[in-house]
């Protein structure tokens, strides 16, 4: 028999998770010494990181467009960065309920005449891009670390095997996608590569200037982690990913853990604008865009 589990059951695991999670992070390092090093951050750097990952966003919106043109719904460029906005304050301040993915699902099935399961895929070949470029970049960045130096021989087969997976997948299983692959990848190359920039200007403004790679590998490592469904908008999963990778790797756990709560609230901050179209509702048009291409 197959164990169903409410709603409200899963909203109230992923904050026991959450916070359980960050409870043990904070039980292993020195939490005034993140309280301070957050603090004492150049304003500067915060502000190219907000820029950055907001950017960052605004060519994901675009990329989830292209998979929704892909599929037979012309959906303008106005009209698809609310909701995709508005998707992002729901996944972040609203994963109770139907969620940010999920409200999108509902919305689009709901005023186009494209099947269910073909929204689910698109949305779902959206984030799958995404976290396949993480992974390039992870393994990308692993040449630069000492530790990978055993392994580097196979950590160099794992990217054209990852990209030849991937296509083979969209060539045989999914082909109205063909015709974006290169487009809708070299988006999230673009994607992720700025919020590489966030990372960075996170890491300059509380002042670490040295081992940048391995704090910025363990940012790409915990990016990957925060997407498992198991926790509230990530939070609690990133920082135990940044606790033991800076074990491993013999930095600074403080800066560390400090670097992931930072990011959360960069992603905070952006979400939380959604809130607009949360309240106003009705100016989020999702309606047929006859010019777009």
């Amino acid at each position: 028999m197959k164990l169903k589990i409410s709603k409200p059951l899963k909203t109230a695991l992923k904050i026991i998770l959450s916070v359980s999670a960050l409870i043990f992070v904070f039980s292993k390092i020195h939490y005034g010494d993140v309280i301070d090093l957050i603090k004492q951050s150049d304003p500067f750097f915060l502000v190219l990181a907000v820029a950055c990952f907001a950017f960052s966003k605004f060519i994901a919106a675009i990329r989830l467009r292209s998979y929704l043109l892909a599929i037979g719904i012309p959906i303008g460029h106005d009209n698809n960065l609310r909701l995709y906005l508005l998707g992002m304050f729901y996944n972040l301040f609203l994963p109770g309920g139907i969620g940010g993915d999920g409200y999108k699902l509902y919305l689009l099935n709901r005023k186009f005449d494209v099947k269910t399961r073909t929204i689910f895929w698109a949305i779902f070949f959206d984030r799958l891009n995404g976290v396949l470029l993480l992974f390039i970049l992870a393994c990308v960045l692993s040449f630069f670390l000492s530790f990978t130096d055993n392994y580097k021989p196979f950590i160099g087969l794992l990217i054209p095997i990852s990209l030849m997976l991937y296509y083979l997948v969209v060539h045989f299983i999914f082909p109205y996608f063909k015709a974006i692959s290169i487009k809708v990848t070299l988006q999230s190359l673009i994607v992720q590569l700025l919020q590489i920039a966030t990372a960075w200007a996170i890491l300059k403004g509380i002042g670490i200037n040295n081992l940048e790679t391995g704090y910025l590998f363990i940012f790409l490592i915990s990016s990957i982690v925060s997407m498992l469904p198991f926790t509230i908008g990530g939070i609690g999963s990133r920082e135990i990913a940044f606790l033991y990778g800076a074990q491993w790797m013999g930095l600074d756990i403080n800066a560390s853990v400090a670097i992931g709560l930072m990011f959360y609230l960069v992603i905070a901050f952006v979400s939380f604008f959604g809130i607009y179209y949360s309240i106003y509702s009705r100016k989020v048009y999702i309606e047929p865009n006859l010019k777009a291409t």
